[in-house]
């Protein structure tokens, strides 16, 4: 992912073809994150959405809101694609993101998270890792088991500390 768009390198000719934000399909703005599916889609996470590459064609996922340009999600763009091939994603206060086919479910504060604002995506097993924080405050690591949120206080950590990177390991 680049600034303002996408390069493939191709290895038989050693050279780099580029496909440029807002063409092709490809969303807009910087892409921030790519992760690749089992099934062989490419996730690509920009400023302006989320789009998927077949191998062929870019389409944006209709539905995923963009992230503000100033925001730091504008720059580690969390994504992550879990054991059943769902696609999940952060946006700046609009929740946190599910993919499923044709599927695109968000999920707010009534469903149990603490805030709209969430970074620092993973997975481990069947289990999704993320840190949310807001202006008031409330900070979290929260861990959803495939049925419930459940918020573990950060307390513990510095109170100018933003987590911005998350590494599960499965034993």
């Amino acid at each position: 992912g680049t600034e303002e768009g996408v390069s493939r390198f191709d290895p038989k000719s050693k050279k780099f073809e580029s496909i440029a934000s807002g063409a092709n399909g490809l969303s807009g703005g910087r892409v921030c994150s790519i992760r690749g599916g089992r099934d062989g889609t490419i996730w690509l996470r920009t400023r302006d959405g989320l789009t998927r590459f077949d191998g062929k064609l870019f389409t944006k996922v209709q539905g995923v809101p963009a992230i503000d340009q100033s925001s730091i999600q504008a720059w580690t763009g969390a994504l992550a694609i879990d054991a059943g091939g769902a696609v999940w994603t952060v946006t700046q206060n609009d929740g946190l993101w599910r993919i499923s086919g044709t599927n695109v479910q968000p999920f707010l504060p009534t469903d149990g998270l603490i805030t709209t604002f969430q970074d620092a995506l993973s997975i481990s097993g069947k289990e999704i890792w993320f840190f949310e924080s807001d202006r008031a405050q409330r900070r979290g690591l929260t861990r959803f088991d495939g049925e419930k949120f459940e918020s573990i206080d950060s307390d513990q950590l510095d109170e100018r500390s933003d987590v911005t990177a998350i590494l599960c390991q499965t034993n």
